[in-house]
């Protein structure tokens, strides 16, 4: 049985008197959850989750998330529109909220053109997130694979309004990808 950690940083700094968000005020020169998260890799953890939310969470956006992610971590979405482009570039599993319409209860990734997410690593799971394009004109693609992955997985997931919704470019090479209840 293994063991793991869930980061929960979510405080707003109002009490530090502060916009910024309490687990990125600098400690040291590094933000506060960083300690946490750079403890926690020097530990027999099997797996760290961190978690995102569009305002007052521990990151404000995805890929922040990612940045500060290491490979083998998961990061669960909070409910909310996040319009950003995002490129997966390690090992990670991302976890929304849900794939409906309504941001209250759903998570929405919504970049205001370009590829919504280039996946460019090895294990990538990609789960209960709704992914809406800026047009359907263009190189607006949903999920974009341009090199030599093994392991994508998306699943619960909607891509709707892109150019293309998964694109697999021509010199890409894509072994073990997995589709399960995905409407593109």
């Amino acid at each position: 049985m293994g063991v793991s950690a869930i980061v929960l940083a979510a405080g707003e700094g109002s009490r530090m008197r502060s916009a910024r968000p309490k687990p990125l005020h600098l400690i040291c020169g590094r933000a506060m959850v960083m300690h946490v998260i750079h403890a926690l890799e020097r530990l027999d953890i099997d797996r760290t989750v961190l978690v995102v939310a569009p305002s007052a969470g521990a990151y404000s956006t995805i890929a922040d998330a990612i940045n500060a992610a290491s490979a083998g971590n998961t990061i669960r979405i909070a409910p909310g529109t996040f319009i950003e482009n995002l490129t997966i570039n390690k090992q990670l599993s991302i976890i929304g909220s849900g794939s409906g319409n309504s941001a209250a209860s759903n998570t929405i990734i919504s970049p205001a053109s370009g590829n919504a997410v280039t996946v460019d690593a090895n294990n990538v799971s990609l789960q209960s997130v709704r992914i809406v394009g800026a047009s359907k004109t263009g190189t607006n693609r949903g999920v974009y694979v341009n090199s030599t992955i093994s392991g994508l997985s998306i699943s619960n997931a909607v891509i709707t309004n892109h150019s293309s919704g998964i694109e697999i470019q021509n010199n890409a090479v894509l072994t073990t990808f997995s589709l399960n209840n995905v409407n593109v």
